[in-house]
């Protein structure tokens, strides 16, 4: 894939991107949990889009370096604004849409709509707000949140973090634990795919399309995958579109959720089952589809989605339908042969 100049969209926030980690450790409280430390890391990478692609991965204070909370999304800059929207899916079954703005070295975010999949636990989160700060070098973050039994915005965490220039060798050694339980049975599908030969695009609104995509979905012992698929264009290698989340089992159950967000703004949860004797399909359609303020509006509704994974031998075929407000039926749109990168 083709390393694009960083879009001017984001020009005013050239100096977040990188991987950032915390100085010390973080510290988190609230009025329902005992205080607690940890360990933490922010990645704001550019692919040349109009967007960062965002991650944060915290672990244990403990020299194990468990993994504790994920969340990963996108942050956008409304063109010729201070405007930002940053929307992210979290590990526990919640998806933040935060909308704010910045102001010199300062980002400050408010929740503006919070959706959670019907897993999600209780107490449930209502509000958010989050402020990125850049002070002598170091990026000093504050987050605040209010849930059903909370219901006024309260400190959560604050921490403060360094900016890693050599990556690569400084990279954080966090404890990769063994594939969870309830994982066994998608076993096969942890990795990276990739597709050797272009996927083909189609929709009767667009001209059909070729792309690469690469998928990665991985564990670290958390009783789900994480899930990011890019694609990008076969013969310019520009980024095209980028979808990242969580894929996991309901526990007693062959139902699979994957809850995505994707580079247009749209959040979809989609809900299926673990079929065939060897387990090597999932068929999933979507049961929530959520627009966000920072989707493209040029496009038509998404109103809904089917996507069907098969393993077939050593390879992994993908075929995605969709349904929009000018196609109402769900008609295929994309599809695909990957094979695993050992």
């Amino acid at each position: 894939m083709k390393r694009v100049p960083l879009h001017k969209a984001l020009e005013s926030l050239a100096w977040l991107e990188g991987t950032w980690r915390t100085e010390n450790q973080g510290s988190g409280k609230y009025p329902t949990i005992k205080d607690f430390s940890y360990y933490d890391e922010l990645s704001f990478m550019s692919l040349g889009q109009p967007m960062f692609n965002y991650t944060a991965q915290s672990f244990s204070n403990s020299d194990l370096k468990k993994p504790m909370h994920r969340e990963t999304g996108f942050l956008k800059v409304n063109p010729g604004t201070n405007q930002v929207t940053l929307i992210s899916a979290h590990n526990f079954g919640l998806t933040t849409i935060e909308c704010g703005e910045i102001t010199d070295k300062t980002i400050n975010l408010n929740s503006t709509d919070i959706t959670r999949t019907k897993e999600a636990k209780m107490p449930h989160v209502t509000q958010v707000r989050r402020e990125f700060k850049l002070h002598d070098n170091c990026l000093e973050y504050v987050f605040y949140m209010a849930t059903s039994n909370t219901p006024v915005l309260t400190e959560h965490l604050r921490a403060k973090y360094i900016k890693i220039v050599n990556y690569t060798a400084a990279k954080m050694q966090m404890k990769i634990l063994q594939l969870h339980e309830l994982l066994n049975v998608l076993a096969w599908l942890e990795g990276t795919w990739i597709t050797d030969e272009p996927a083909v695009g189609t929709y009767p609104t667009i001209k059909p399309f070729n792309y690469y995509d690469e998928i990665n979905i991985t564990s670290i012992g958390q009783p789900l995958f994480n899930y990011i698929a890019q694609s990008w264009h076969p013969d310019s290698g520009t980024p095209m579109h980028r979808e990242t989340g969580f894929l996991q089992i309901l526990p007693g159950t062959n139902k699979v959720v994957l809850s995505l967000i994707d580079n247009i703004g749209l959040f979809t949860v989609e809900q299926g089952d673990l079929m065939g004797d060897d387990n090597n399909t999932i068929d999933l359609n979507s049961n929530n589809i959520l627009t966000t303020d920072a989707s493209v509006p040029s496009f038509p509704t998404l109103t809904q989605t089917r996507r069907v994974y098969k393993r077939n031998g050593d390879n992994l075929e993908l075929v995605f339908y969709m349904a929009t407000s000018k196609t109402p039926e769900l008609t295929e749109h994309l599809r695909a042969k990957y094979r695993k990168v050992v």
